[in-house]
């Protein structure tokens, strides 16, 4: 995010290296709740006991905005439940 908060956290205490998402429920393929990488043409769908895990940093130090991702909507046929690990 590009807010002066985020920016002065990530000052003080680095950025996350690694991030892994956990699918802690099923969503039927019919209604939506994909994990989506748009940059890199990637979308998972939510199965119970499956995880995601991507680096956010390159090599190098900086950020990898290749990985820019966002969760899609899941519509009244499921829910979904996930949890993150930050490192």
């Amino acid at each position: 995010p590009d807010t002066p908060y985020y920016h002065e956290k990530i000052k003080d205490r680095g950025n996350r290296i690694v991030s892994v998402l956990c699918y802690l429920s099923d969503v039927p393929p019919t209604a939506g709740g994909a994990t989506h990488f748009p940059l890199l043409g990637l979308r998972f769908l939510p199965r119970r006991g499956c995880a995601l895990l991507w680096y956010n940093q390159r090599v190098d130090g900086d950020m990898d905005g290749r990985v820019l991702h966002a969760g899609e909507p899941v519509s009244s046929e499921g829910d979904k439940w996930g949890m993150n690990i930050w490192m």
